[in-house]
């Protein structure tokens, strides 16, 4: 499974030129998604409720959610 927030972040970094990959973001990550078998985990409400409990060893607003998403 891939958090949401990964290709968001992917996207992001897209847009502000740190990040160059062949073609448009929607496509590449589908085709990535399909040839390595893995599915998109969605963010739900209950993932990020659990961020507000997480200590701040991580002040990266993406690392939380997947860590908050990995826990739940």
């Amino acid at each position: 499974m891939l958090s949401v927030a990964s290709p968001w972040e992917i996207a992001i970094k897209v847009s502000l030129g740190k990040l160059s990959i062949p073609g448009d973001v929607e496509t590449f990550i589908k085709h990535h998604l399909a040839i390595n078998d893995i599915e998109l985990l969605d963010i739900r409400l209950r993932h990020v409720a659990r961020v507000s409990d997480l200590p701040f060893h991580h002040r990266d607003p993406f690392d939380r959610l997947m860590i908050a998403q990995a826990l739940v």
